[in-house]
């Protein structure tokens, strides 16, 4: 089973981007904090290492769009999907291999853009811990051979 729970916080602002067939997606980074007791947590931070891990997703379809409008850098989400994995070919001709989740569902654990007009998201009905479900579809999948597979 092939199924990504977390929580954590925007590390920026959304780039809402579409495809040639104007498929909406965007690419974005969750910071989620490390189990660490108070101790460790500390250790760390003195020594300016993370306490966080930095999590690559990408999100297609309407709700790339919602993410886009109703959240922004620092906002706390839960976000639910799948581990994607890819590959491409550098400038310099090496194959590079990707790891990402690939969002199906979020749900926003506060209300509204942080740093931005907190009232915008009331005006638009936004609840404090609206979900979103990806719509089914192909968008965004490539056709991999068996030779592009690592293993």
């Amino acid at each position: 089973m092939n199924n990504v729970s977390l929580v954590g916080r925007l590390v920026r602002d959304l780039e809402l981007r579409y495809t040639q067939n104007g498929v909406a997606f965007a690419r974005l980074t969750v910071a989620v904090d490390k189990a660490l007791s108070k101790e460790k947590r500390q250790e760390l931070q003195n020594a300016n290492k993370p306490t966080a891990n930095f999590i690559p997703c990408v999100v297609w379809g309407k709700l790339a769009e919602n993410m886009a409008n109703y959240t922004g850098k620092g906002s706390l989400v839960a976000i639910g999907g799948e581990i994607e994995t890819g590959s491409y070919q550098s400038n310099e001709g090496r194959t590079v291999y990707t790891t990402e989740v690939r969002v199906s569902n979020v749900q926003f654990l506060e209300s509204g853009k942080r740093n931005n007009n907190q009232g915008q998201a009331n005006q638009n009905n936004m609840n404090n811990e609206q979900t979103y479900q990806e719509e089914t579809g192909d968008e965004g999948f490539f056709p991999m051979s068996s030779d592009d597979i690592p293993f």
